[in-house]
């Protein structure tokens, strides 16, 4: 080796060493302050071969420059990396060991140490971490602060046992998002498992299932989106073949698009209301006579037959049910309100055998039209309500009337003793949904690829 290239290699050797004391420095941060170990890998190798590069090709350069390069390119890379996990919540074996000795059941002296068996993101973000059963499920809201605390949350979104008989924690580490909307997913996804998907929240898809829950209660201030999902709802049932009764104070001015696809035309007032209540009525015996005919004892159970399958399922749609209140003061439209309601509760509990099911909307449920009886027999959605007592008369819960005014489209139901929040499908054009109605036999979920 000539003596130039003796001093080349020397000077690049001295170089390289005050680039690489740069190189392990940013490597340093980089470790503590990204949790993927993947993207710091992935960095290392790009910048680590382009000082490489710099240094050896270009034996003038400063190697000033070449590590201004390293600190410059991986400082942002960990500021660009700090930003996307903000708010994230990353579960490894350290994390759960700190929050359980923060809590006091790491060492606990009355139950043995919980052992972590899975965790998992849910969709909404939410993390679900599996514990086995050495502690009790009801010890846990207990250490709630404390556990999640560690975690940088405020609190559990809930928990649960499995069949498993496992401790089920769900942390509250999501935040609720507005779902985009896929007609054509959601028209497949309502044919393949004959529900009404109705939003999306922490868990991934809302539906109603109407044969399970048979008839829906919509409640739900001016400017909640009431409406709107009830629309889309309307939309989802009529591309599943389903029949529509609608009684609407607006002649169903709202629903224009649907307005072919009705069963009657609509009803607007008590009086004209009461022909199509006493019609769904007599619909209910007639699909009665036919299950006792046939030996089943449900209509549901005849459709997994393949039996009566001419016989679709029939809504029975109210827009604001206020209107059958007692305060009518005419004596006609008091006795064609009371009737009206007396039917309704008798559907309330006996449509679900004959598939003649209810939907129902209203801005306030009053106890005196929202009976209890009808109440336990409606799967209650509601949106933003104006106080505490609106939200315990609809869901025995308080919670509605925290929603923000500004998220129209935000919902919550109760499930247990808690509410489940989610956002509402929103279809600018029903159209969009309601062309699936023509094409029936196709195989729309050959869309959800």
């Amino acid at each position: 080796m000539t003596p130039e290239q003796q001093e080349a290699e020397q000077r690049f050797n001295e170089q390289w060493d005050n680039v690489m004391r740069a190189f392990y420095l940013a490597l340093y941060f980089m470790f503590r302050h990204i949790k993927h170990r993947w993207k710091v890998a992935l960095s290392t190798l790009v910048v680590w071969s382009l000082c490489y590069a710099m240094i050896r090709y270009l034996p003038t350069l400063s190697w000033h420059i070449p590590a201004g390069v390293v600190l410059a390119a991986l400082l942002v890379n960990i500021f660009i990396s700090m930003r996307a996990e903000q708010g994230q919540v990353h579960v490894h074996p350290y994390a759960v060991e700190d929050a359980l000795k923060a809590c006091g059941l790491w060492d606990s002296t009355h139950y043995r140490r919980p052992r972590l068996l899975a965790h998992k993101t849910l969709p909404g973000g939410d993390i679900q971490l599996t514990f086995d059963a050495s502690v009790p499920e009801d010890t846990w809201p207990a250490v709630e602060s404390r556990f999640c605390g560690s975690f940088g949350i405020r609190k559990f979104r809930r928990v649960f046992r499995n069949s498993k008989n496992q401790i089920n924690l769900v942390l509250a580490s999501g935040q609720l998002r507005r779902p985009t909307t896929d007609v054509a997913k959601l028209v497949a996804y309502a044919r393949q498992h004959h529900v009404v998907p109705m939003g999306e929240g922490f868990n991934g898809i809302e539906t109603w299932d109407y044969i399970t829950s048979p008839s829906l209660l919509i409640c739900g201030m001016t400017g909640s989106g009431k409406s709107s999902l009830l629309r889309v709802i309307l939309s989802l049932l009529v591309v599943q073949g389903c029949q529509i009764i609608l009684v609407d104070g607006k002649a169903g001015v709202d629903y224009q698009p649907l307005l072919p696809y009705l069963a009657e035309p609509v009803a607007q007032d008590v009086e004209g209301s009461l022909p199509l209540f006493e019609g769904a009525w007599a619909e209910h015996s007639r699909r009665l006579t036919l299950l006792l005919e046939t030996g089943f004892s449900s209509l549901a159970e005849a459709h997994g037959h393949g039996q009566l399958l001419d016989v679709a399922d029939l809504f029975v749609v109210v827009d604001e049910y206020l209107i059958f209140s007692s305060g009518a003061k005419e004596k006609a439209m008091k006795e064609a309100g009371a009737k009206c309601l007396s039917i309704v509760e008798k559907l309330a509990v006996a449509g679900r055998a004959s598939g003649v099911h209810l939907i129902l909307s209203t801005q306030y449920g009053t106890t005196d039209v929202l009976g209890s009886q009808v109440k336990q027999q409606l799967f209650r959605v509601t949106g933003r309500l104006e106080d505490e007592l609106a939200s315990k008369t609809i869901l025995s819960l308080p919670g509605a009337e925290a929603i923000p005014p500004t998220e129209k489209g935000h919902f919550v139901y109760r499930n247990g003793e808690e509410l489940q929040h989610f956002f509402a499908y929103h279809v600018d054009d029903l159209h969009d949904i309601l062309s699936y109605a023509s094409r029936k036999d196709e195989n729309v979920a050959s869309t959800n690829g």
